[in-house]
């Protein structure tokens, strides 16, 4: 795929709510395929409304939210677009791995081939037996992040990936979001695990005092992620 036929999002000028509360302002964004985009902020700052109105759940308290210049909250099968790994968890507690796996390949048309080897790849199938309720946080988000990749998205989204795994499930994401951004796609890593940031997004925002700022850091330097939100925060108490 080259980068002209690289898909994108564009924000434009932007406000995200919840409820009556205004929570992001004024955002103008351009996400494009082939990149990492990181996203950090304290707890509350408005990150998961951002996602949310980002794939289209939630409606704009203003402006535009754009997919290849269509409006995201009027794509037909947004779930075909956008693969979303969260903190919320709605999956069926009495249900095994392996029949959510397949299930959900089935909705998508994807072969139960190809969901195997996604399965493999996370290290999902070493558990295809258990039912939801009995796996660990890691276990979770592993299955999560292949359930998200099943229809191949155009835009990924991972919020707080890295919970609850171990080494080598971390190993295991960072090779997935390398390999998902060389591929072509959109892909918004959001995690207070800030080690992630720096080896990971191509450019980092932050949610700070209901604004979104881009953050000047060098990508692949251990600490630039944390420095260059040290600096944010410096400047707005000066």
């Amino acid at each position: 795929m080259s980068a002209d036929t690289f898909s994108t999002i564009r924000f434009k000028d932007v406000s995200c709510r919840r409820g009556s509360q205004t929570l992001v302002s004024d955002i103008n964004l351009e996400l494009d395929g082939g990149t990492v985009t990181g996203l950090i902020g304290p707890n509350g700052a408005g990150k998961s409304t951002f996602i949310a109105t980002m794939v289209g759940d939630i409606k704009p308290g203003q402006g535009l939210v754009e997919f290849d210049g269509q409006s995201v909250r009027k794509l037909p099968q947004r779930s075909d677009v956008f693969g979303v790994v969260t903190e919320s968890h709605g999956l069926p507690r009495r249900m095994t791995t392996k029949t959510i796996v397949r299930y959900w390949a089935d909705v998508h048309g994807v072969s139960r081939s190809h969901a195997h080897n996604l399965c493999k790849a996370m290290g999902v199938d070493g558990f295809y037996s258990k039912p939801i309720k009995k796996l660990s946080t890691g276990m979770r988000r592993r299955m999560e992040i292949v359930l998200a990749l099943l229809p191949d998205p155009a835009v990924l989204v991972l919020d707080e990936p890295f919970n609850g795994l171990d080494v080598d499930g971390v190993e295991a994401v960072r090779t997935l979001v390398r390999d998902q951004r060389d591929a072509g796609k959109i892909i918004l890593l959001t995690t207070h695990t800030l080690t992630e940031i720096d080896q990971l997004a191509d450019s980092l925002y932050a949610i700070h005092g209901r604004k979104l700022v881009e953050l000047d850091f060098s990508q692949g330097v251990s600490g630039a992620s944390e420095a260059a939100y040290n600096r944010l925060r410096n400047e707005v108490r000066v």
